[in-house]
């Protein structure tokens, strides 16, 4: 119970002191026991408290009164200070302050395990800089060392870019040699890749400077791609190549078998294809279907209109009309005429056939108008359009018959009258007579000839010499 007591009244800084000039100074307390430096009031104190259990033996610095800023202070003016823990280093404070001024900064090293940095409160941030520029960075030396930020766990948890600023980068992206990958793995209903610009003068922009064919390319494996505007303006949609008289744009699909694998559809509006050097459709087979009026139609000067079934064999050009008008196939030239060739035969049937010219109707070489089994062949021969009866004539080629086989007949009665036969039997017959002298000069027969008349005169038969 003997104690060691070293005491001073003095007021100085040095009012007691322990000074080795040339060795060192030990001081050693029992297991148990304390080593301490303190004020009066025991409040502000260093601790070495030692003792046999591991978990006891601790060291304490206290300051209970001081405010200052280095109320406790660990200072190295020229070289550095190191704080080691076995199991780990805690620093608590309602604010906790890490300054560097040297070149090197702070470094925060985990060996083995990660650096955490957490705010308990949601509702606040981890800060990086304020009022000037930050960057968070990492350096690469090999493959492989990737710079990760990762929101880790299976809920309902967002990571979030946002900036507030207002230049035109407010949010950039940048990889100055390697590509730029964005992914999302969701399969939910919702859980898409949207990229949103939400400004009513914010535009949203793809921009490449590559010069590879898929400068852009927008690609999906498995599902459609579905481009789509709501705007109510003049090119809501376009596809627009600007550079250069070798560029194409494509539309190509390479596996579609169905009849619309391209489809171009406008349920509202129509559709419109224009080409300054021209327009070219290929294909197996082409079908274009309208529901109201169309028309294709050649406005240059000269410019020819060419329908052509080039293929060969047995091909045929068909032009078809089911429409019940007089004109249901209307083919018209307003200025020039019409040439219709062909190598083999032409054939028109119809219920009749009207030809209308203003001058002359010319044909060359044979002509064959044919009956059928139940109706002449006949022929129409009208002066001025038929105004009158008598102008109407008929040259019909009939049924065989002993007398009226063929046959030139008038409508002056209001019904064809035959007024010159011929039959089976080669007979010529006048039905109303013949008018003036017979033409020939001689009457000569190898069988007997009879001259009779049924005039009831005197000189019914009447011969002159």
């Amino acid at each position: 119970t003997t104690e060691l007591r070293l005491t001073s009244a003095s007021t100085e800084a040095d009012a007691i002191k322990l000074d080795a000039s040339a060795g060192g100074i030990i001081a050693k307390v029992f297991d148990e026991k304390t080593l301490q430096l303190s004020n009066a009031g025991n409040d502000t104190y260093i601790k070495l408290n030692a003792s046999g259990t591991v978990a006891n033996e601790t060291i304490q610095i206290m300051n209970a009164a001081g405010t200052a800023s280095g109320a406790i202070a660990f200072t190295s003016s020229a070289g550095g200070v190191d704080i080691n823990g076995g199991t780990g280093v805690t620093v608590d404070g309602p604010v906790v302050t890490i300054d560097a001024s040297g070149a090197s900064g702070i470094g925060l090293t985990a060996a083995t395990g990660d650096v955490t940095l957490t705010t308990t409160n949601p509702a606040k941030k981890v800060i990086l800089n304020t009022g000037t520029a930050a960057i968070f960075s990492h350096t690469s030396d090999a493959n492989d060392e990737d710079f990760t930020i990762e929101q880790v766990g299976a809920v309902d948890a967002s990571l979030i870019l946002s900036s507030a600023g207002t230049g035109v980068d407010a949010i950039a992206i940048s990889a100055s040699a390697g590509g730029i990958d964005i992914t999302a793995t969701g399969t939910a209903d919702g859980e898409d890749l949207d990229i949103t610009a939400v400004g009513a003068t914010t535009e949203l922009r793809l921009t490449s400077a590559s010069t590879e064919a898929d400068a852009i390319n927008l690609e999906s494996s498995a599902g459609g791609v579905y481009i789509e505007s709501a705007g109510d303006m003049a090119e809501a949609i376009k596809l627009h190549a600007t550079a250069g008289t070798a560029q194409t744009i494509v539309l190509l699909n390479t596996a579609g078998a169905s009849s619309g694998a391209i489809a171009f559809t406008s349920s509202a509006g129509g559709v419109a294809i224009n080409g300054g050097a021209g327009v070219t459709v290929d294909g197996t087979g082409i079908s274009i279907d309208g529901t109201t009026a169309s028309n294709f139609t050649v406005t240059g000067a000269g410019a020819n209109l060419t329908l052509a079934a080039a293929g060969g064999s047995t091909q045929q050009l068909v032009l078809s009309s089911a429409g019940t008008d007089a004109q249901a196939i209307n083919i018209d030239a307003s200025a020039g005429g019409i040439d219709i060739d062909a190598a083999g035969d032409i054939t028109m049937n119809a219920t009749n056939i009207t030809i209308t010219p203003t001058t002359l109707t010319t044909n060359i070489g044979d002509m064959t108008v044919q009956g059928t089994s139940s109706n002449p062949a006949q022929i129409f021969l009208w002066k001025n359009a038929g105004a009158a009866n008598a102008d109407k004539w008929l040259v019909k080629a009939d049924a065989v018959s002993a007398s009226t086989q063929f046959s030139i007949g008038n409508m002056a009665t209001g019904s064809y009258d035959s007024y010159l036969t011929i039959g089976a039997d080669k007979k010529i017959t006048a039905v109303y007579g013949f008018a003036g002298n017979m033409a020939t000069e001689e009457l000569t027969s190898p069988n007997r000839m009879t001259l009779s008349s049924s005039l009831a005169a005197a000189d019914a038969v009447f011969v002159n010499a």
